[in-house]
């Protein structure tokens, strides 16, 4: 499951390079539920892959993701 990787900086760039675009943009917050979600239900895993933006909700998310870098 994709989660990105950004700063509050780049989500506030993101956003505002969002509103610009005439297309409707899809900005998920996956927290620890929607990750063991997305491991079991592929539909679930697709919309989030496929978001403009999936921001990490909670330190749970963040430090599985830093874990994983190592």
């Amino acid at each position: 499951m994709r989660i990105d990787n950004v700063t509050i900086d780049e989500v506030l760039d993101c956003i505002d390079r969002f509103l610009d675009e005439p297309d409707l943009q899809l900005i998920c917050t996956p927290n620890a539920d929607h990750v063991v979600k997305a491991w079991h239900d592929t539909e679930f895993r697709s919309i989030i892959n496929e978001s403009s933006l999936a921001i990490p909700d909670g330190m749970a998310v963040r430090l599985f993701m830093l874990a994983l870098r190592t």
